[in-house]
């Protein structure tokens, strides 16, 4: 179906579908006990979707670091080739990707409790980022019934829009 996707927003159309089947693009989903009540579960929706093992291998200047994401690009290359799709298209997967990781929690930053926990009703959901549509979303992974969900790093969401607005729609179906 991906490869159908002639805009950034038919790509979002397939997030459900892609999340539901476990795969993270963009961000991700999780469902754990409620920080205000034990007795009750609270979907998470969480920064994802990086292939690198963290936000800090995107902009780390070493040469080490530069040598793994030249192999990286060279990996995303070849699977791309495997699926049909150009490997050239590799080197924009990659700067898709540091734009994501841009947005992304540092490690640091995801342990501070105060930080990560932002509880939204689904109205609000709505208005956090409009062309997700993230209520529907929650409906087709099958938590059409949570009244609330915990965002963890709400500028990813807040900001998301503009940076799949701006990628090429080839950028986003070789991710």
């Amino acid at each position: 179906e991906i490869e159908g996707a002639q805009d950034q927003w038919a790509v979002l159309a397939l997030l459900p579908k892609l999340h539901r089947a476990g795969i993270f693009a963009l961000f991700g989903w999780g469902v754990t006990v409620d920080h205000d009540d034990s007795d009750r579960y609270l979907l998470w929706l969480v920064q994802a979707g990086l292939g690198l093992a963290d936000r800090e291998r995107y902009f780390d200047p070493s040469d080490a670091a530069v040598e793994l994401r030249a192999a990286y690009v060279e990996h995303v290359g070849e699977q791309l080739a495997h699926v049909g799709f150009p490997a050239e298209r590799a080197g924009s997967v990659l700067e898709f990707e540091t734009r994501l990781a841009g947005l992304h929690l540092k490690a640091e930053e995801r342990r501070d409790v105060e930080r990560t926990h932002n509880r939204y009703t689904r109205s609000e959901l709505a208005m956090l980022a409009p062309e997700l549509s993230l209520a529907s979303h929650l409906s087709t992974l099958g938590a059409g019934a949570a009244a609330s969900v915990n965002v963890e790093n709400t500028r990813l969401f807040e900001e998301l829009e503009e940076v799949v607005a701006t990628t090429a729609p080839a950028t986003l179906r070789a991710y």
